[in-house]
Order: structure tokens, then C-alpha cells, then sequence
């Protein structure tokens, strides 16, 4: 393979292109120091894949892109190419003559990949040049970094030169890779095993419920053929079961007609008996009777006599009452016709006056009206007087007749004068009204207007806020949306995490179901305090020493007295659930360190004691220092037995990882138990989770809180919105009508103002006028002073005729006021006449009424005294009605009593016999109804058992008559099928609740368990061959390095000698540290120059050791020939006769190698094939020229 050529654009300070092409042999590049020189072998990294930007000699990978100079801008991206001849298929896996391997790097950081143009990947490129022995970690490019790498790196440092070296870098690689993958298969293997850990304890209980259910489906299975069995059995044998039960009934029926009808006729019998016997009685009664009268009928005749003799007593009184009553209202009589008498002569004399007083108003009634007549007569003068008056008023007007047309003129003028000045001032006013009105019709304008510009400020500024709530309410929502979304999460994963606690937790079995059965059990909960694990919060940093060191006792059960947990313990064994151990509060007793003891909690890497490390209520004080006050949590093993030591195991000690030493020195250390892993982590996560809950919700609260503030607000400006747009629209409204107003009011003043001025000129004119006729008329006044004397004396005469008739009218005045008082008094009379007529009348009824009352009491008293008469008559009459007959009829009696008794007691027999036949008729009745009743109900049964097991086929088991028939079983004994399927209820009752997706759940689980395993088994292969693979790669790194490093030194050691002309060196390795082998030992360099004794490479000049470390480059060369190198000055630090030296050696090795040398050395220069020169003509942009040798001298320098 051959580099043929590379093209440089915009890498560095190469802004243009640039091509530079290489022959064999030896190429030199050459420049003064800052031309740029070194950016070729740069941009040869580059092209290689170099990813350091500190490898490339820059602050960050877009440095390597031209950054322009004053006159240059910027470029956007840098591009190298490098182009190799391929005709002997150095590159195995490209099929191509010439390989052009291409790479740009943009601002923006993005790389692009080529090979002949064809997109690629970083990793095809640097597979293809390991695979030919040129890469970016190989020997392609050597510089002085490298030659100072092995001059002043340590010998482990260095060890990575001779690895590369030797070819065994990939392999490194590949072991770190298998190494990396080794912990990612061991992570992985090591969370399936968690991850089946769990699964494995889910199996249990939920194989036990796959069972239960398997279980019920069995049973499920043969009761369904029990019940369907037995559903046919019902369904074809109703009819025979019914009919046998109608015809047990008919005879039930038949049976009971007959006992009825026995027990109507018994029922007969009895009543016709008791009928007979209650005639008897009623006899017997009757007789009894008639008896008793007689005998009180004798004893009470006596008493009867007297009892009538006090009636007429009594009657005789009431007759006396009558006559006094009588007395009494004849007596009123007589007064009453007495009072009617004085009345009558009272009366005639009130008649006798009032006629008087008639006849004297008839008189002063006539005197009245005459009077009246003269006064008529007297104004009839006084009319005749002014009518003269008026006749010498007439005369003076014929008189002034000349006059006439000047007065009427000046009354017109006056009247119109009068009437136009009326006008004017009712103008005036009116338009005075006008202008008034149209001032505040203004001054209303004006504030009307002003408040329509504050109201339409408001509108803009609430329409201004409104649009800010809506955007803050859209907001808000969006956000509170968010939240939601995120409290709802966290609440499903808080849950889970509950649920993973309860269900997966860390307790044993036993402890679980007590913890599941108190749940649903309230007296059960009520004696249990808590958990250990549920009381106590451990900090995180705590958790596993915590755990370790309260081991079984996590799981604890607190109990406040020995009685509750003597319940309990009662329970469990009741309930089969194992054994729990309970801590009662009221008998432990806290356990703490003896003081001489706590100076050690001050040792360095000692927290303290367990129990003041952790949080719990105070009133756990007792059964966390009983369970933790005697334990010290250190930070290692280390620090626990040191502290242990010290204080002779006084205490128990346990580390953060768990590690505990007993105060008997034993010590207990290892992985964590199983069964109470996480318990702390669980609680402490769900009070995190419970923390970041109530911190959401909270912000919940607030957005909502806000949301509702602002809604409210809306609200309110939504009215106010409304309010101020009708109260602006109103305005409008009202200004537009008010300034159509103003306008007319204004118009109609200017007019008005314009006729008052014109009405003002004719009053001018008129008043004029008048004043001109004025005079003319003074004129006539001589005339106007005679007609004047005459109307006062034709007043004089109307005077003294006014005076008789005011005296004629005072006389009529007193003759009206006389025949007034007369009438009043008239009319009192006859009042007081009426008012006599009305008592006479009163007195005349009140006669009338004692009259009748007299009757009536009369016929009363002759009433009472015939009853009086006829008791006397009947009082004789018992008394003489007493004799002998009476005492013959009572013997008659007692007799008849007699017999009848004997015939009662005859019947009474014969009724309690027909009575006891209609009871035991009424039994027997009775208990064939109850019977037939039965047998009602089991004909009801053989219908309703059919229904409700038709009705049970079909729910539970959707099938019908005619698809069961074919499920029937041949040998079903309907007894021992009832029998059965009774029992199958009661197991499938005793089942208790059943998850019949238990199976499928569990069959998951068994999946997912067996997949995890056949991961895990996967892993573990996977882990084996990882394990083999590192394994293998270690022995042939050893191999194939031990063998490389043997021809690195062999060929070190010659070309040593001719470097130096003579002198000795060796390659050694160190010895490999504990653990380590000799892949991971140093390289050591022993170099003695000619006349110098064998040292270490650090001993030796500057000089020596550049050039020891160029014999070994040169040595790992030429085990590694290289298709090309890249050298960039690395005999720098040699003198001129080493660089001699150099330069012939680089010579003789280019026969099998292209180099391509960057240096300013003339040595190398003179032996070198072809010469480059770099210049920077324009500043900060580099230039390649070809150059004679003589030029090159001069350029380097």
C-alpha cells in the first residue's frame, strides 16, 4: 500500500485547498516555526478519526475548522482527504485499486465520514485501517509527544506503547469490552435473581388460590352434572309427582267433606239443645220474676202510699204559687190603666198648645211676606234712578259724537298695545324658560358626554383585565391539567407502592395474615398497637444497619398489656396462622448503655446509638430502647472492631453494610436477609412519596384557589362589562336625543329673540300714536265734568232710597228669626205627643199580657189540683187492693220454679255430649285442612323447584331442557344426586371467596417465572463465556506479547548499537504488583552508550534518551512495518551528528517504509527523496510548495 496523496481544505490554517502528494522513500516538510507545518500531520489524524481536540493541538474540535483571518472570513467546515493505491489489497475488505478515505467536521459539530465517496461510520474507517496496520492508536503518525512518552512516563505508563506494539490493543479492547459486558450480564443476572426472588414469593400464595380455584372448578364441574341430572329427574317426573299428589289430596278432600258434614249435624244437635235449655231458663227467669214482684209487691205497698201522699204534697204547693201570681198581675193591671188615664189628659193638653203656636206662626209667617213685598217695591225705585243715570250718559256720548273715531282708534291702539306687550312679555318669559332650558340641556350634554368617556376608560380597562383572566385562566388550567395528571400518577405509583408493601412486604407469613385479618376485624385491630418496622423511621443512611440489627424483631407485633396479646395469640391459634412474637408495652423495660460506656460513641467513624438515631413516638420509648438502646452504629467493620475492642464488647456494634459484633465477640456479617430487605426503604419511600403527594396537592390547591379567585373575578367583571356596555349605549342613546334637543332650543331662542326685536319697534310706534289722540281728546272735558254731577246725584238719591229698604229688610230679618223659634217648638210638641201616644200604646200591651198570664196560671192551677185529687183516689185504692190472693199465687210459683230445674239439668247432659262431638268433629276438621294444605304446598313445591332449578340451569349454566338431555347420566339415583350435590355446595362454601383468574394470573406468573429462568439460565451461559472469553484473551495476550516484546527487544538491542555505533540496551518488565499479572507489569529501559556503564533510561542525558527512544520506535517499526509513517520532528532534541545519524538510519529503513518528516533539521533534509515547503505568505494562511534543497534550508531557517 502506498500514500499517494492528501487534500487539505479549510483545516486550520490551510484556508485553500491544497494537494500534497508523496512518493517512495523519504518526503520532507519543511517550514519556519508557526508556518504550519505540523497542521499536515494533524489533518492526517484528523482524516484517521481522531476524536481528542486536545490530540489536534486544540480548545475544542470546531478549532481545527479556518477561523479567518483580517482578510479572510470563516469557513463553515473543514474537509482532508487521504488517498492510498490499494492494488495489493493492504485494505482485505475493500475491493478497490485506490482507497480515498475522507472526513468534514462542521461548525455545528457534525461529522461526515467517507470512503471513495460513499458515506460511513467512524468505526468502518478505523476497522479498515487496523486491519492494515495504520490507525490513529498505531505507528502512523509519530511525534515529539510520543518520544517524550517514552522518555519520561512511568514504566507502567509505558507499557501501553509496547502494547500497541505487540497487536495485542485490539485484544485489550475486545477484554474491556467482554469485561464491561461481564457487569452488565452480572447486573442483569443479578436483577432477574432479584426480580425471581419476588416472583418466586408472589407463586405461593397464588398457587394456593390456583388451586382453590382448580378445586372449584372440579366441584363446579360435578355439581353442574349433579344439579342438571336432577333438573331432568324434575322435569320429566312432575307430572307423575303431581298427579300422585292431586289424588292424595281428592281423598284428603273427600275425607273432610264427610267430617264436615258430621260436624254440621253435631253442631245442630248442640244448638237445638242450648236453644232449649235457654227457654227453660227464660222460664225459669220469668217465674223468678213474677215471684220477686209478688214478694216486693207486698213488702213495698206501704212505701207506695206514702210516696203518693208527698206527690199531692208538692202539688198542692205549686196550686198556692199560682193564686200569688195571680195576685200579682192583677195588681199591675190596675197601675198600668191608672198611668194610661194621666197620660190621656197630658195629651190633650199638649194638642191645645200647639195649636196655638200654629196660629201665631200663621201671623208672623203673613207680617214676614209683607215685609218682603215693600223691600221688591223700594228696589223698583232705585232701577228707575239708574235708568235716568244712564239716558244722561247716552246724551253725552250723542255729545261726544265727533269724538268718536279718535277714541276708538286710541282704545285700539291701547287694547292692542296691551295685548302686544302681554305678547312680548309672554315671549320674553317663554324664551327666557327656552334659554334656560337649553343651558342645562348643555350643562347635561357636557356631563353626560364626560361620564360616557369615564364609563367607555372603565369598559376598556375591565375588557382589558378580562382578556388577561382568560389567558391566566387558560393558563392555569393547562398547568393545574399537568398536575392533575402528575398527582394522579404519583397517587396510582404510591398505591402500588402500598400495595407491593402489604402484599410483597418483608414480613413472614404468620405476621402478614394477622396484619390482613386486623384490617377486617375491629376488635382484632383495636389490641394491636403496630409493627416495629411501622413505628420506627429509619434515615436512609441507617436503613441496613437498622434492619440487621433488630433482625426477626422487625417483624414484632406491640401489644399494650400481656392480656391483648394473650387475645391475640388465642386468635391465631383459632385461626391456624402460625406463631407471632408480641412485645406488651406495659412490660418492657428500656435497655441503655452503662455510662462508663458512651465515652466511646465519640471514637472516630461512631454515629451513636441505634435508638437516638432513629424517630418514633414517645410513647415507643420503652420498645425501642428495650430493642436498639444497647446498639451502636459504626461506619465499617473495621471502626466496630476497633470500638469493640476498646470497650472490651460491652456493647453490640453494627456497620452501615450490616455487619454486627456481638458483645460475646461473635460477629455476624454477609448479604442481607431476605425476608427483611427494603422494610424501612418501603415505609421511608412511601413517607417520601406521601410528602411529594401533600406538596402536589397543595399546589393544587392553590391553582384551583386561584382559578376560583379569578372566576370570581370574572364573574364580576363580566357583569360590570355588561353594566357599563347598556350604561354607555344608554348614554349614546340619551346625547344623541339631548343634542337634537339643544339644537332645536337653540334655533328656536334665535327666533324668538329676532320677533321680540320687531314687536318692540310696533309698541314704539303705537304708544306714540296714543299720545297724539290724548290730547286731542282733553279737549271735551267741560263736557265730561257736567255728566259727572249729574251721576252723583243721581247717586245721592239711590243712597237715601238704599236706607228704607235696610230697614225694612232688619224688621223681615226679625219675623223670619220669630217664625223659626215657633216651628222648633211646634216640633218639640208634637215629639212630646208622639212620645205620650207610645206609652199609653206600651201600657195597653203590658195589660193585654198580664191578662194572659193570669189565664194561663188559672188553668194551670186547676191542672195540678185534679192530679192532686186523682194520687188521693189511687193511694186508697193500693191500700184497699191488699188480700190473700197474692200469697196463693207465690206458692204457685216456687213450685213451677222447681221442676223446670230438674228438666234443665236433664238436657244440660245431653248438650255437653252433642258439645264433645262437635270438638272432636272440629279437630278432626282441622287437621285434614292442615293436610290438604300440604299437600297445596307440595304440589306449589313441584312447580317452584322446577322453576328455580329451570331458572338455575339457565343462569348458571345458559343451557336448556334440550341441551342438558344429552348430559345425562344412565345410573343417577335421584336420592344420593340430592344428597350430593349438597355436600358439593357446602365445599364450594367452605372455599371461601375463589379468584377464578388465579390461574390464569398464575399460569403468567409461571410463564414469566420460567422465562425469566431460561434468562437467567442465559445469563449465566452468557456469563460463563464471558468469563472464558477474558480468560482466553488473557492467555493469548500474554502469548502474543511475550513473543512481540522478545523481537521489540532483539531488535532494539541492534538498533541501539547503530544509532551509538556501539553501546548495549535491553527492554525488561517489572515485577507485577499484588493481584496483577504480567499483562498489567511495566516496561523498564536500560540503555549503555558507548564508554558508559548500563543504567536506567533516566539517567541518562537528553540527548541519549531522545535518541534510545527513537531506537525504539525504530525497533517497534520494524516489527510492525508500517505502509507508511508520519514523523513529525522527533530529532528535535538530537545534535547535529546524532541527527546524522538519524537521517542515514531513516534512509536505510524507507527502503520498506514511506515516511513522510516534518523537521527543519538539514540532515534529515539532504537525505530526504522530496521536499515540501509550508510558507505563510498571507498571514494566518498556510501554503505547500515543492522546494530544492538549498531553499529548504533557507526556509527552515
Amino acid at each position: 500500500m502506498k500514500f499517494k496523496k492528501m487534500e487539505i481544505n479549510g483545516f486550520k490554517s490551510f484556508a485553500d485547498k491544497t494537494d500534497i502528494k508523496f512518493g517512495e522513500g523519504v518526503t520532507a516538510i519543511v517550514g519556519p516555526n508557526g508556518c504550519g507545518k505540523s497542521n499536515v500531520a494533524d489533518s492526517i489524524r484528523f482524516a484517521l478519526g481522531e476524536q481528542s481536540s486536545k490530540t489536534l493541538r486544540g480548545g475544542n474540535m470546531q478549532d481545527v475548522i479556518f477561523g479567518g483571518t483580517e482578510k479572510r472570513k470563516s469557513q463553515s467546515f473543514c474537509e482532508v482527504s487521504l488517498y492510498f493505491d490499494n492494488t495489493e489489497h493492504i485494505f482485505r475488505d475493500l475491493n478497490f485499486d485506490e482507497v480515498v478515505i475522507t472526513r468534514k467536521l462542521f461548525r455545528s459539530n457534525e461529522s461526515e465520514y467517507l470512503i471513495n465517496k460513499t458515506p460511513c461510520r467512524r468505526t468502518d474507517i478505523i476497522e479498515a485501517l487496523r486491519d492494515s496496520g495504520v490507525g490513529k492508536e498505531g505507528y502512523s503518525i509519530i511525534g515529539q509527544g510520543k518520544i517524550d512518552e517514552l522518555i519520561s512516563s512511568k514504566p507502567e505508563d509505558r507499557r501501553s506503547i509496547f502494547d500497541e506494539a505487540a497487536g495485542i490493543s485490539k485484544f485489550k479492547a475486545k477484554k474491556i469490552e467482554s469485561e464491561r459486558r461481564l457487569v452488565r450480564t452480572r447486573d442483569s443476572l443479578s436483577r432477574i435473581t432479584d426480580i425471581l426472588n419476588e416472583k418466586s414469593k408472589q407463586l405461593a400464595p397464588l398457587t394456593k388460590q390456583a388451586q382453590n380455584a382448580r378445586k372449584y372448578l372440579e366441584l363446579y364441574e360435578q355439581l353442574k352434572n349433579y344439579e342438571i341430572n336432577i333438573y331432568l329427574h324434575q322435569y320429566e317426573t312432575t307430572t307423575e309427582t303431581k298427579n300422585f299428589i292431586i289424588e292424595k289430596r281428592n281423598e284428603l278432600i273427600k275425607k273432610l267433606e264427610e267430617c264436615r258434614a258430621a260436624g254440621e249435624i253435631a253442631v245442630d244437635n248442640y244448638n237445638r239443645t242450648m236453644a232449649e235449655i235457654n227457654n227453660t231458663d227464660e222460664t225459669i227467669a220469668k217465674h223468678n220474676d213474677e215471684l220477686v214482684s209478688l214478694s216486693v209487691a207486698q213488702a213495698t205497698n206501704s212505701g207506695q202510699i206514702e210516696t203518693i201522699l208527698s206527690e199531692v204534697r208538692y202539688i198542692t204547693e205549686k196550686c198556692d204559687g199560682y193564686l200569688s201570681d195571680i195576685a200579682r198581675y192583677e195588681a199591675d193591671i190596675r197601675n198600668a190603666e191608672k198611668s194610661i188615664a194621666e197620660a190621656l189628659a197630658l195629651k190633650e193638653e199638649k194638642s191645645a198648645l200647639i195649636a196655638g203656636m200654629k196660629s201665631k206662626a200663621e201671623e208672623t209667617d203673613t207680617a214676614w211676606r209683607d215685609t218682603m213685598d215693600k223691600i221688591a217695591a223700594s228696589e223698583g225705585e232705585e232701577e228707575k234712578s239708574h235708568r235716568s243715570l244712564i239716558e244722561a250718559m247716552e246724551k253725552l256720548t250723542e255729545i261726544k259724537a265727533n269724538m268718536s273715531k279718535l277714541l276708538t282708534e286710541r282704545e285700539g291702539l291701547e287694547s292692542s298695545i296691551t295685548s302686544l306687550r302681554a305678547r312680548v312679555e309672554t315671549s320674553t318669559a317663554a324664551n327666557a324658560d327656552k334659554k334656560r332650558t337649553a343651558k342645562e340641556l348643555g350643562d347635561r350634554l357636557a356631563a353626560e358626554k364626560q361620564k360616557r368617556d369615564e364609563a367607555g376608560k372603565r369598559l376598556d380597562e375591565d375588557s382589558r383585565k378580562n382578556n388577561e383572566n382568560l389567558a391566566s385562566l387558560s393558563k392555569l388550567n393547562a398547568e393545574l391539567t399537568k398536575i392533575n395528571a402528575k398527582y394522579y400518577t404519583m397517587t396510582e405509583r404510591r398505591d402500588l407502592f402500598t400495595k407491593l408493601r402489604d402484599e410483597n412486604g418483608s414480613f413472614e407469613r404468620s405476621v402478614s395474615r394477622l396484619l390482613a385479618a386486623a384490617k377486617t376485624d375491629k376488635e382484632l385491630s383495636s389490641r394491636i398497637e403496630g409493627v416495629v418496622a411501622h413505628i420506627i423511621q429509619v434515615p436512609k443512611a441507617y436503613e441496613t444497619a437498622v434492619e440487621m440489627a433488630l433482625g426477626g424483631a422487625v417483624q414484632n407485633i406491640i401489644t399494650k398489656t400481656e392480656d391483648e396479646a394473650t387475645y391475640i395469640i388465642n386468635e391465631l391459634k383459632k385461626r391456624s396462622f402460625g406463631r407471632v412474637t408480641f412485645l406488651p408495652m406495659s412490660t418492657i423495660r428500656p435497655r441503655n448503655l452503662r455510662d462508663d460506656a458512651r465515652s466511646y460513641l465519640n471514637a472516630e467513624g461512631c454515629f451513636g446509638v441505634a435508638a437516638d438515631l432513629v424517630s418514633y413516638d414517645s410513647k415507643y420509648d420503652n420498645i425501642v430502647r428495650w430493642l436498639l438502646g444497647t446498639t451502636v452504629i459504626v461506619d465499617n467493620i473495621k471502626t466496630g472492631i476497633r470500638i469493640a475492642r476498646a470497650s472490651r464488647y460491652a456493647f453490640r456494634i453494627v456497620t452501615l453494610d450490616g455487619d454486627i459484633i456481638n458483645p460475646a465477640g461473635s460477629i455476624t456479617g454477609g448479604s442481607k436477609k431476605a425476608d427483611v430487605a427494603n422494610v424501612f426503604a418501603y415505609d421511608r419511600e412511601l413517607r417520601e412519596m406521601e410528602e411529594q403527594l401533600s406538596g402536589v396537592k397543595e399546589k393544587i390547591s392553590a391553582y384551583e384557589k386561584e382559578i376560583s379567585r379569578i372566576t370570581a373575578e370574572q364573574g364580576t367583571l363580566t357583569l360590570e362589562i355588561k353594566k357599563l356596555s347598556s350604561e354607555t349605549h344608554d348614554l349614546d342613546v340619551s346625547i344623541a336625543a339631548h343634542e337634537q334637543q339643544y339644537i332645536k332650543l337653540t334655533g328656536e331662542t334665535e327666533d324668538t329673540d329676532r320677533e321680540l326685536g320687531e314687536q318692540s319697534a310696533q309698541l314704539l310706534a303705537w304708544e306714540t300714536r296714543v299720545g297724539e289722540i290724548t290730547r286731542d281728546i282733553n279737549s271735551v272735558g267741560e263736557l265730561e265734568d257736567l255728566t259727572r254731577s249729574r251721576k252723583e246725584s243721581a247717586m245721592g238719591e239711590g243712597e237715601q232710597n238704599s236706607g228704607i229698604v235696610n230697614e225694612l229688610r232688619e224688621s223681615a230679618d226679625k219675623l223670619h228669626a220669630e217664625l223659626t223659634s215657633l216651628r222648633i217648638d211646634i216640633a218639640a210638641a208634637e215629639n212630646e205627643l208622639a212620645n205620650t201616644d207610645r206609652d199609653i200604646e206600651r201600657l195597653g200591651g203590658a195589660i193585654n199580657s198580664a191578662k194572659s198570664e193570669i189565664e194561663r196560671l188559672r188553668a194551670s192551677y186547676d191542672e195540678q189540683n185534679a192530679q192532686a185529687e186523682a194520687k188521693r183516689a189511687e193511694a186508697e185504692k193500693i191500700r184497699l187492693s191488699i188480700g190473700e190472693n197474692d200469697s196463693n199465687r207465690v206458692a204457685e210459683l216456687k213450685k213451677l220454679i222447681t221442676g223446670f230445674g230438674e228438666y234443665k239439668t236433664k238436657i244440660q247432659n245431653d248438650l255437653n255430649a252433642y258439645d264433645a262431638e262437635r270438638i272432636r268433629l272440629a279437630n278432626e276438621l282441622n287437621e285434614l285442612t292442615e293436610l290438604r294444605n300440604a299437600e297445596d304446598l307440595k304440589l306449589q313445591k313441584v312447580d317452584t323447584d322446577l322453576e328455580q332449578m329451570q331458572q338455575r340451569i339457565s343462569e348458571v349454566y345458559k343451557l336448556t331442557y334440550e341441551e342438558c338431555v344429552p348430559l345425562r347420566s344412565e345410573d343417577f339415583e335421584i336420592e344420593n344426586g340430592i344428597e350430593e350435590a349438597q355436600k358439593l355446595r357446602r365445599r364450594i362454601e367452605n372455599l371461601g371467596h375463589v379468584n377464578l383468574g388465579a390461574i390464569e394470573e398464575c399460569e403468567a406468573l409461571y410463564a414469566e417465572y420460567n422465562e425469566m429462568e431460561k434468562q437467567r439460565d442465559d445469563l449465566s451461559d452468557a456469563e460463563r463465556d464471558l468469563v472464558k472469553i477474558i480468560s482466553d484473551l488473557s492467555k493469548e495476550m500474554k502469548t502474543v506479547f511475550t513473543e512481540k516484546f522478545r523481537q521489540i527487544n532483539d531488535n532494539f538491542k541492534v538498533i541501539f548499537r547503530e544509532l551509538f555505533d556501539g553501546g548495549t540496551a535491553e527492554l525488561s518488565l517489572t515485577e507485577p504488583g499484588p493481584g496483577e499479572d504480567e499483562l498489567s507489569a511495566g516496561v523498564e529501559i536500560k540503555a549503555q552508550p558507548p564508554q558508559k556503564k548500563l543504567q536506567l533510561l533516566s539517567l541518562l542525558s537528553g540527548g541519549e534518551k531522545a535518541m534510545t527512544a527513537i531506537a525504539i520506535l525504530f525497533a517497534i517499526l520494524k516489527l510492525r512495518p508500517m505502509p507508511f509513517c508520519v514523523l513529525d520532528e522527533i530529532e528535535a532534541a538530537l545534535d547535529d551528528a546524532n541527527v546524522l545519524r538519524f537521517a542515514k538510519y531513516l534512509k536505510r529503513f524507507s527502503r520498506g517504509t514511506q515516511f513522510i518528516v516534518i523537521t527543519h533539521r538539514k540532515p534529515t533534509m539532504e537525505l530526504a527523496d522530496a521536499l515540501y515547503g509550508v510558507t505563510m505568505e498571507e498571514k494566518g494562511v498556510s501554503k505547500m510548495v515543492s522546494v530544492k534543497l538549498a531553499d529548504a534550508v533557507k526556509l527552515a531557517e
